[in-house]
């Protein structure tokens, strides 16, 4: 079984970074640990963006999210 991924840029990897384990963070945010578990492993079907800005507010991180427009072809070109 390959390890999960511990990067820092990973939900699981921010929460190590802040010296927490599992069962802290969860308490932090009223959770159940089965909740954090399954949000840093992207297991939770309807997993809702607020879930993931409290998660990192409780780490004292904020979450940014941009929008981009991909680029467009001019009027007329051809792909």
């Amino acid at each position: 079984m390959t390890p999960p991924c511990t990067t820092p840029n990973t939900l699981q990897g921010w929460r190590n970074r802040a010296g927490l384990r599992q069962g802290e963070l969860a308490n932090r945010l009223r959770w159940s640990q089965s909740k954090v578990s399954k949000l840093e492993a992207m297991r939770i079907p309807d997993m809702r963006i607020g879930d993931v800005e409290s998660y990192l507010r409780a780490l004292g991180l904020e979450l940014s999210v941009e929008i981009v427009e991909p680029e467009r072809q001019p009027c007329g070109a051809r792909a």
